[in-house]
């Protein structure tokens, strides 16, 4: 059945009755009625609140006081009524920004991105097909239903009853907008029956919810464009949802749509300018197409909003190093720490800063910090053992390319660097051992082979001559050919971060997905992210 046809067919009878004034009268709280009639008594306490209200205000507008009250008065009644019969669905929002106004706004209980205004005509009952109300093209637009309200007399503070007719309602989404247009009229024709405005309101939340649960079970088994259809549905009915928005974008971010989600992203910012999820996604985004001022835009507004957002910190800081702003860079790790001073990923990274800005103590200092907290940071042993090697403390520096090696059997720089160590101490068979690992782990590791016959043609001739002019022994036995270099420490690591430090509004997109990035010129690049930013 179609229920918009069966709502125009009610208010046709209504506009009948209407003409009559045989009203169906509201009698019972909860209990849907088309007319009201507040009498003195109810109205007193209304009348009341608004006075002081306005005398609040009296002060900082030039309005006359008894016409602010009446202003004020005016929708305090049509609120009361509303709450008569929609009471247990709908709060109002933001009265303060609405008491000079012929309407108000209301938002479902359930969800405040859902908006409702509510707008009032005084006009002679007797002609009802005069009885007109307007509404702008922004007001559509902020807006998901318009609710229309009627009194065929004055609302003034001195009256014995007040007299209120719900008109009907009307879905904003069914109106279109064009651009020469400054505004829609209404009449009582126009609108749905009021009756039915509870089913349309539950029937909306139900099935908001529902596709909500699809998308969720869509996104679990990654088909995120069975999501966005369920997202864009949500969005047809509330086009104001902001955190659909982000939902949506992340869903097309999956599917390597980055205008998509960021078009989605800009429309939640537009909607709610506070919404630090929204620009953390961004600022991501951002960061990996390589706009990294505009990514640190970004991180800097979610910081105004939420101070104490580590991941904010964190990814700006790693735009602060792409951009080679170190110092900066060192203040962001820096204040991720004073916020949690158990996440190693913090102390990881600000060890990598020092180690680049000279400061090989500090960096040391970091990386044992780091290790205390994860003893199974490879990365962070390897880093270490370049330091001490840097630092002529050559044991140690053996020792920590073992522990990186007994962590990860396969780290393929940890054995090409160790095999360096061992052909300046002259130990060449442990060097050559080494080598061969590099290259079995990596058949295409040009430099380890070349290395390696380079080492093995001098031992050769050495054997046979006792002397090689591009390989001779100093008198303290040790090697004088040029030393290879080695492989350099591993610059920023993008580790996942720990669980409990999500907030109870980003467990509706955090997946704690890992995000795997290529390397880059031979460094390692991982990144903090609690949001599951991992492409499909």
């Amino acid at each position: 059945m179609d229920w918009v046809a069966l709502l125009k067919n009610q208010q046709e009878d209504f506009i009948y009755r209407l003409k009559s004034e045989h009203f169906l009268s509201h009698r019972f709280k909860g209990v849907f009625g088309e007319s009201f009639v507040v009498n003195k008594n109810k109205a007193i306490p209304l009348i009341q609140s608004s006075e002081k209200l306005a005398e609040k205000l009296q002060e900082t507008l030039d309005n006359h006081d008894n016409q602010l009250t009446e202003n004020i008065f005016k929708n305090k009644l049509i609120k009361y009524c509303v709450n008569l019969s929609f009471g247990d669905l709908l709060v109002e929002v933001n009265p303060e920004q609405h008491f000079l106004d012929d309407f108000l706004i209301l938002a479902l209980k359930d969800n405040h991105n859902f908006r409702i205004i509510v707008k009032l005509v005084i006009a002679d009952s007797a002609n009802i097909a005069d009885v007109k109300w307007f509404l702008t093209p922004e007001e559509v637009k902020s807006n998901q239903i318009v609710l229309c309200v009627f009194s065929g007399e004055d609302l003034t503070l001195n009256k014995s009853q007040y007299k209120i007719i719900f008109a009907g309602f009307l879905p904003t989404y069914t109106l279109n907008i064009s651009k020469r247009q400054n505004r829609f009229t209404f009449s009582f024709s126009h609108l749905l029956y009021m009756g039915g405005l509870k089913f349309y309101l539950t029937s909306y939340l139900d099935q908001k919810y529902d596709y909500l649960k699809q998308a969720s079970l869509h996104n679990n088994h990654g088909d995120y464009l069975s999501a966005i259809y369920c997202y864009d549905q949500v969005l047809k009915n509330n086009s104001i949802d902001y955190k659909v928005y982000l939902l949506r974008a992340i869903a097309k971010w999956k599917i390597g749509s980055q205008q998509g989600a960021l078009a989605d992203l800009n429309q939640a910012i537009i909607i709610y300018p506070k919404y630090d999820l929204a620009y953390h996604w961004r600022g991501y985004i951002k960061y990996k197409i390589q706009s990294y001022q505009e990514a640190i835009f970004d991180y800097t507004e979610e910081i105004k909003i939420n101070p104490l957002s580590i991941y904010a910190y964190y990814r700006r800081a790693l735009c602060y190093e792409k951009t080679n702003s170190l110092l900066k860079a060192f203040e962001d790790y820096s204040q991720v720490l004073i916020l949690n001073n158990n996440l190693y990923q913090g102390f990881y990274n600000r060890g990598n800063i020092r180690y680049e800005l000279g400061d090989k103590e500090g960096a040391l200092e970091d990386y044992r910090k780091a290790l205390q907290l994860n003893p199974s940071l490879a990365k962070a042993y390897y880093n270490l053992a370049i330091i001490y090697n840097d630092l002529g403390e050559i044991n140690q520096a053996i020792y920590n390319y073992k522990s990186a090696i007994n962590l990860v059997p396969n780290y393929v720089k940890a054995y090409y660097n160790l095999a360096i160590i061992y052909v300046d101490l002259g130990k060449y068979r442990q060097a050559i051992i080494h080598y061969d690992k590099a290259c079995e782990l990596d058949n295409e590791f040009i430099q380890a082979k070349y290395n390696k016959q380079f080492l093995l043609e001098y031992l050769r001739q050495e054997k046979q001559n006792k002397y090689n002019p591009a390989y001779n022994q100093n008198s303290e036995g040790k090697s004088k050919f040029k030393k290879p270099e080695q492989f350099t420490p591993e610059i920023t690591s993008d580790l996942l971060p720990e669980k409990e430090h999500h907030q109870d509004e980003k467990k509706i997109v955090v997946n704690n997905d890992a995000i795997k990035v290529p390397k880059e010129n031979n460094f390692d690049k991982i990144s903090i992210d609690p949001w599951n930013t991992k492409p499909r």
